[in-house]
């Protein structure tokens, strides 16, 4: 009870202000960001799960009721290091460059928010990097009867899967997938990843029992298919 009573103390204090400057950035702000992170991380394999088992839909509400978690508690302690640094006549350049990581992190919340509604809104590289990460938690992953997803990786700016077939007929060659069917609706589903820099291909790679063969989308041959629609 009493480590309770404590806890909320050092909360109210902290939310209202009357903490120092340094207590309240590295306590309230960069300690409480790392520990978001490091569930982001974590929860980043069963998110992706999620998504397959369930839909998107399930996986896109709890990133929009995470992300609305994120806004709010960066905007509380925003509010709490103004208070702070008034109340303590700690105004200076130290204490104005942690409002503004503060203001960046909540930019970077608020553009994931929107991110999630707004498909052809670029990607940042971080989000790709962290994309793969997820993705990575969730492998080998079939993705067809015959077809199973080992590796994904952003080797320069392109993004590489490489997808292990059963059996063997494959005849070794390199396809341009804007020279099939399928290759415009792939750009509309990964708009998002291939409006970002950090991505300029994608490619897969299979490999079966008797060789090998590749499949490429180039980036800006998707975004020339996406701006003509």
């Amino acid at each position: 009870m009493r480590s309770r009573v404590l806890s909320t103390a050092i909360f109210r204090n902290l939310m209202g202000g009357h903490l120092s400057v340094s207590d309240t950035f590295w306590f309230g702000f960069v300690g409480v960001s790392l520990i978001l992170n490091l569930l982001t991380l974590v929860l980043a394999g069963p998110l992706t799960t999620l998504s397959l088992t369930v839909g998107a839909w399930a996986a896109k509400s709890f990133s929009v009721v995470w992300l609305l978690g994120c806004i709010a508690y960066t905007l509380m302690i925003f509010r709490a290091l103004w208070r702070s640094m008034w109340r303590h006549g700690f105004v200076n350049t130290l204490s104005i460059a942690g409002l503004l990581l503060v203001v960046a992190l909540l930019g970077r919340c608020g553009y994931g928010l929107v991110s999630v509604f707004g498909t052809g809104l670029p990607m940042s590289r971080a989000a790709v990097l962290h994309e793969i990460d997820a993705m990575r938690l969730t492998l080998p992953r079939n993705i067809e009867a015959d077809a199973t997803l080992v590796a994904v990786d952003l080797i320069g700016t392109t993004y590489e899967m490489t997808v292990q077939l059963q059996g063997a007929g494959l005849v070794g060659r390199y396809v341009d997938l804007m020279d099939t069917e399928i290759g415009p609706q792939i750009c509309a589903t990964h708009e998002a990843l291939l409006r970002s820099t950090a991505v300029e291909r994608m490619e897969t790679l299979y490999i079966a029992n008797d060789g090998e063969f590749r499949t490429v989308l180039q980036a800006d041959d998707c975004l020339r298919y996406l701006d003509r629609r």
